[in-house]
């Protein structure tokens, strides 16, 4: 009988996360934030918060980490989804473009817009993830460039797409 690999769920980052805190007088709050959708992951008010530090759950010298791990460690980080990267540049270099999307078609649409492609340079670049950005003859004797050599798309699912963004 062929044996089934498990793979464990990747969650966002710790780096795709911020931490939140507001103390005054006898209120107190700590919420764990999602930076990427700036959604509540897990918080506690008042009572709460003193409650966790006694019993270890928080540590008030890093609140970040400690409910980071407190959060993961019961399941309530979010999923990293599948991501795509366009990127653009010259060959054997760093991407001199490199934009984060949630769709794969997203990723495209920055690549046509950023390099105005054609419907043909776009088809190809659609069907083979990569395309080759070398002007046409007829392009070459009017000196149209587009400045970088390549373009293409790349699928991800690390835990923390905006390591891979010019911008995030």
């Amino acid at each position: 009988m062929p044996q089934q690999t498990v793979t464990k769920p990747k969650y966002i980052s710790i780096n795709s996360t911020e931490i939140r805190t507001w103390f005054e007088r006898d209120r107190q709050h700590v919420n764990l934030v999602n930076k990427l959708t700036d959604e509540t992951i897990i918080e506690w008010w008042d009572f709460e918060v003193t409650e966790a530090i006694e019993d270890g759950f928080l540590n008030s010298r890093d609140y970040h980490a400690s409910a980071y791990e407190y959060a993961k460690e019961r399941g309530l980080l979010p999923i990293q989804a599948k991501h795509f990267m366009a990127m653009s540049g010259s060959h054997g270099c760093l991407p001199d473009h490199c934009e984060v999307f949630d769709s794969r078609q997203d990723a495209i649409n920055d690549l046509v817009q950023l390099f105005g492609l054609g419907r043909t340079r776009t088809a190809r670049l659609r069907k083979e993830s990569i395309l080759e950005l070398t002007p046409s003859p007829i392009e070459a004797r009017q000196d149209i460039s587009f400045g970088a050599e390549y373009c293409e798309i790349t699928e991800c699912d690390c835990g923390d797409p905006t390591t891979h963004s010019d911008s995030l």
